[in-house]
């Protein structure tokens, strides 16, 4: 059975590329912590980490050129990988920082580097939904409901074979008023 989503957050399993370049960034104080345990080589936790308030980096204009998209939507495909909680994951918050250091950067040099550039080969990891056990009281009365819609199924269909069970009760008008 399933259940609610723990932790509502997407995550990005960096690539190579993205990982090389997060290391040869210098300390900053307002780095996040996603970033700072990438290039520190530190373990966290990730299911401990809380979202902030993020801006939105869609205006007006771009909202209304995607409502005006006739979007196909297709379904996907994954293969179900299990990433450990302790991962070096990013979140949305260490990517837009991680977009504003790019930005920043390109201002002041001629070779333009792009984040897109660096989560192309990046995994995203979507959050799942927690598994609720069934309880075994429920699971025994719905094997005993299946087994008494089946044997009541089976007679129903066998009893114009044996004169003996030609009519049940349940058939009758006596027995349903």
């Amino acid at each position: 059975m399933i259940g609610y989503i723990k932790n509502a957050m997407i995550f990005i399993k960096p690539s190579r590329k993205l990982d090389s370049f997060i290391k040869q960034l210098e300390f900053d104080q307002n780095m996040p912590e996603g970033i700072n345990s990438i290039r520190a080589n530190i373990i966290i936790n990730n299911n401990d980490r809380n979202q902030t308030n993020l801006r939105y980096l869609l205006n007006d204009e771009d909202k209304e050129f995607i409502s005006q998209l006739k979007l196909i939507a297709k379904p996907v495909t994954t293969t179900e990988k299990k990433v450990s909680e302790s991962a070096k994951l990013l979140n949305l918050e260490d990517l837009y920082w991680l977009n504003n250091k790019i930005e920043y950067r390109n201002k002041s040099h001629e070779d333009k580097i792009y984040l897109h550039d660096f989560i192309m080969e990046s995994e995203i990891i979507l959050p799942e939904n927690i598994q609720i056990p069934r309880n075994l009281e429920l699971e025994k009365r719905c094997q005993t409901l299946r087994a008494q819609q089946q044997n009541y199924e089976y007679k129903t269909m066998t009893k114009n074979v044996d004169c003996v069970r030609k009519k049940h009760p349940e058939d009758t008008i006596s027995y349903q008023s």
